[in-house]
């Protein structure tokens, strides 16, 4: 059977002790772990000796990289909690990325269109935001020529919407081509 992890308390005690006369295979002994695991603990003892002495663990990890636009996610979530508020209004991917180029110009100017939308889905994922979609659940079936009409109103939107927010920023050049 495998023994009790060691609580930091006792890993504190080696590490001192370990500090004081050094790293040896007696003192590993004495504390009935390996030598290497005696390195590991002096390696880590910042981290040990601030966790708490009655757990067994000690953690010291970063979580994910830096957010780009912190004050921009700020304005964003306090927008989409804005516009929840009243449950009938949904907040799609379009109406994040233009409130993010409302927000932040060089949200749009300094990426590609993909870049922007993968930021967004991020931001979603840090917030735990879910994408909203108005569903028929079923009930309707869409023909094929209203599946056109709307994938073709939806690149029209875009372009406008997009042309109509950076075209009042300077380096619009970008996305003359819309």
């Amino acid at each position: 059977m495998r023994p009790v992890p060691h609580l930091n308390r006792q890993k504190s005690l080696a590490i001192e002790e370990a500090n004081l006369r050094g790293v040896s295979s007696e003192l590993a002994a004495k504390y009935k772990i390996h030598r290497t695991t005696l390195y590991r603990w002096v390696k880590g003892q910042v981290a040990i000796k601030a966790a708490r002495p009655t757990k067994t663990f000690a953690v010291d990890t970063k979580r994910g990289p830096a957010i780009t636009y912190p004050e921009l996610e700020k304005r964003l979530l306090e927008w989409v909690t804005d516009m929840r508020r009243n449950r009938s209004k949904c907040v799609t991917t379009e109406c994040l990325m233009i409130m993010g180029a409302r927000f932040k110009p060089r949200l749009l100017s300094d990426r590609s269109e993909r870049a922007a939308l993968e930021y967004l889905r991020r931001f979603r994922l840090r917030n735990r935001l879910s994408v909203r979609r108005i569903t028929h659940r079923g009930t309707k079936q869409r023909s094929e020529m209203e599946n056109v009409a709307s994938a073709f109103g939806a690149s029209m939107r875009w372009s406008t919407e997009n042309n109509s927010i950076v075209s009042i920023f300077s380096g619009h050049s970008k996305y003359d081509h819309v």
